[in-house]
């Protein structure tokens, strides 16, 4: 099985974090740990089907303020095709800074780009209630999806695209069947052609074929207003040191 140069998959920071787990009687594989939650985050993972592997790129975690207390709700790592990243994202990085990248619009467009794949894992830290956690999705989803699909010149094409993208997010509320508890597992794919897959706590879902949806749910924790800054920070060191590898 192949693993990738895990120095430039992750942030610098994280390097001292990489201990072996094993995860089966045969074979041994990297982890990486969010320093907040403790949950581990393997480097690699098998996403769809046996032959689509993506590669960690970064940790990070999402903190909710509420009664004047934080509370951790998931801890999240973000991965991808590193072979399919680097075509899409060399030339609009460039020589940018892991900060720069950050606010590059050019860069945040490749990489919210229908080019290669992407996964998303969330690991729950906490208990949430399903409707509870179906609403906050819907609240960070629904926004974006009609920002995504505005079409000033065919506004006709522009509700059917809302409507088939409003569809789309009914169907994404159904993954939450029950209560999210902690330690369940959650891994959102999008693959080319708008195609997003879901794994909640072992279950795999129908695939969700909409662009606008996809973009969305990836635009929440990579955007230019993202539900974590500090993860956001790290995925773009991550991101970073792929691109620029120290020799």
């Amino acid at each position: 099985m192949r693993l990738p140069a895990i120095a430039a998959l992750i942030p610098l920071a994280l390097l001292p974090l990489l201990p072996v787990s094993p995860t089966g009687p045969q074979e041994q594989i990297p982890t990486v740990q969010e320093p907040e939650t403790d949950v581990r985050f393997p480097v690699t993972i098998t996403v769809v089907d046996k032959d689509t592997q993506h590669d960690l790129v970064g940790v990070g975690v999402r903190v909710k303020r509420k009664f004047f207390m934080d509370f951790n709700v998931y801890a999240m790592g973000f991965y991808l095709d590193q072979e399919g990243a680097l075509e899409a994202l060399r030339e609009p990085a460039g020589e940018l800074s892991a900060s720069k990248l950050e606010t590059s619009k050019k860069f945040r467009e490749a990489l919210l780009g229908d080019t290669f794949g992407k996964t998303m894992r969330l690991v729950m830290v906490r208990d949430v209630d399903a409707d509870d956690m179906a609403e906050a999705f819907e609240d960070v989803l629904w926004p974006r999806i009609k920002e995504y699909v505005i079409d000033k010149k065919d506004r006709d094409k522009e509700q059917r695209d809302r409507t088939a993208a409003k569809k789309a997010l009914d169907t994404f509320r159904g993954y939450f069947e029950k209560e999210a508890e902690e330690d369940q597992v959650m891994d959102f794919t999008w693959l080319p052609g708008g195609k997003l897959y879901a794994v909640v706590d072992g279950k795999q879902h129908k695939v969700v074929q909409n662009e606008a949806l996809s973009w969305a749910l990836f635009d929440v924790f990579l955007g230019d207003d993202p539900i974590s800054e500090d993860a956001n920070e790290a995925f773009h060191e991550g991101l970073h040191e792929l691109l620029h590898p120290k020799k």
